[in-house]
């Protein structure tokens, strides 16, 4: 079990991480599972079809987007502009 910390201009997660998920970037898309929370910062953030995250999901952003099958196990966070 580890977390994983991502920086860069567009970061796509479309595996698993057992842990933590923290990134920034100008384009945050999950695609994949994260076993606890997920902390994302940047302009489009994206959580689609079959994303799952057990715990809290922690974001700011210009715009957030999710899709009705997109499983959260905590709370949503969301600062925006």
């Amino acid at each position: 079990m580890g977390d994983l910390i991502a920086f860069g201009r567009v970061i796509r997660l479309n595996g698993t991480v057992e842990g933590d998920f923290i990134a920034a970037g100008q384009a945050i898309v999950i695609e994949g599972q994260v076993t606890d929370a997920a902390r994302i910062a940047g302009q489009v953030l994206k959580i689609v079809d079959g994303a799952t995250i057990g715990g809290d999901v922690i974001s700011a952003g210009f715009s957030l987007e999710m899709t009705r099958d997109t499983s959260i196990g905590g709370d949503l966070w969301y600062g925006g502009y």
